[in-house]
This record gives structure tokens, sequence and C-alpha cells, in this order.
């Protein structure tokens, strides 16, 4: 379901609980029918606002408001976001597999920035206006503007290289991410965590890591990241023992 009049939910939301939650014996324990009945007269009052959400609603399982909330929280300087509004070459559409070598390595510097730390790689947002209007031109497509972030998605991408086939596109990520040099650990959380979700008919891949297990290593390395917009830096032999001491803290 989602709401069609949002001034008439919060207006019958006023008082609920003193027009719904009546309870025997003024309070103590609910019986499972009053609990029923309580859940079955708020129903009836809010359902006249509501509507069937369809299958192709930019809203379904909310990942609209998932990206809209990552990217309006993300800023210019932010080291656990990085966005890429694609991986083919808009000049020659050579795909570039270092680039998502790279992605990879970003996503492993982000876990690394401290313990519990979350990191997110979005493939289809571009940071720049002049970026998303190259790959609009490119691809004859439309760019919608997302806080300081620009979503490109990367249908342009798919149905110039790939015939149209999304699982063929979001595949070779997967694939990939099985040769990537890096812990088994983090691998498979990675792989369980990503997904290609629609934003109002715009494809976006989200990449997401969460620092569950201790420091991250890739490629027989550790790697960190300060700011934005820049590359992954090895922790230096100097550097080490703090680097793994973020990682013990209670």
């Amino acid at each position: 379901m989602k709401i069609t009049d949002y001034d008439k939910v919060y207006e019958q939301l006023g008082n609920i609980a003193e027009r719904t939650m009546i309870i025997s014996g003024g309070g103590g324990a609910w019986s499972a029918r009053e609990k029923t009945e309580v859940v079955a007269k708020v129903k009836a009052i809010l359902l006249p606002f509501f509507v069937e959400r369809t299958d192709g609603d930019p809203m379904h399982y909310s990942y609209a408001t998932e990206i809209e909330t990552l990217l309006k929280q993300s800023k210019t300087e932010n080291s656990q976001y990085d966005f890429k509004q694609g991986i083919h070459d808009l000049f020659t559409g050579k795909k570039n597999d270092s680039l998502i070598k790279k992605i990879y390595k970003t996503l492993t510097a982000m876990g690394n920035s401290e313990k519990n730390a979350v990191g997110y790689v979005l493939i289809g947002v571009a940071d720049k206006f002049e970026d998303a209007e190259k790959v609009s031109r490119k691809y004859n497509i439309e760019n919608i503007k997302v806080g300081n972030f620009y979503i490109t998605g990367v249908d342009g991408e798919v149905n110039e290289f790939y015939k149209g086939d999304y699982d063929a596109y979001f595949t070779q990520f997967k694939d990939a991410l099985q040769i990537m040099p890096m812990d088994e650990h983090y691998r498979r959380q990675v792989g369980t965590k990503m997904r290609m979700v629609s934003y109002y008919n715009k494809s976006i891949i989200i990449m997401k890591i969460v620092n569950d297990n201790g420091a991250i290593m890739f490629d027989n390395g550790y790697y960190t990241r300060m700011g934005a917009n820049n590359d992954p830096e090895p922790v230096s032999a100097p550097e080490m023992p703090a680097f793994f001491a973020k990682f013990s803290k209670n």
C-alpha cells in the first residue's frame, strides 16, 4: 500500500489511541481479541487514504526513499560514499575493467575507516552536472537531480552494449567480485548486499559494505580513503599500529 493523502492520514492519526485503544479493565494485559480489534479499527480509519502499489511503482520496496536518503546525506567530502555514472567510456564505448576493480578497492577502503563503518558505491549517479549532461547526450536520456547529485541510471549502457539485458549487465559485477583479491568474508557480504534498483525508471546499482569483522585486506594490502573523489591510499608500515587499533576499540 502507499499513501494517497498525507494530510488526511495526519489528521486521522490525531488522538487515534483515544478512539481505538479501549481496553477492558482500563489497562493491564491485552487479550489477543482486543489486539486484533484495535488493529482492525486503525486499519479501517486509515485505509481510505491508501491505494495498492503496482509492480512498476518506483517506491516499491522503498528503494526510491533509500536512494534519496543516501544522496541527500552524502556531502562532497564524505569519504563513505562514491558515485560512478557507468563503466563504459563515453567516447570509445570500451568497458573499463580497471574501474570495476577500483570500485571494490574503494569499498574496502570505506570499510577500513573505523569499526562498524558503512560505505556505499552507487553506479548510475553523477556528482557533476557536466558529467550527467554528457551521459544524457550520449544515450539520449534525461537525468534527475537529487540533492547535489544527478541520477543518470545505467540504462543507456545496458541498451547500448548489452542489448537491453539487465541481468547480463548486473551479473558482470557479481562475476568480477568473485575474482577480486579481497577477504572472503567481505566478498560474500558485498555480494549479498549488492542489488540493482529502479528510481523512476532509471536503474541504479547499489553496493554496500559494513565493517563487522575487522580490517579489510585488498590485493595483499590495506587501504583507506580521505574525502570523496580520492583514490584509496595504502596504509603505510608506520601507520599500521594505529590503523589496527581502530578495530579493537569497544
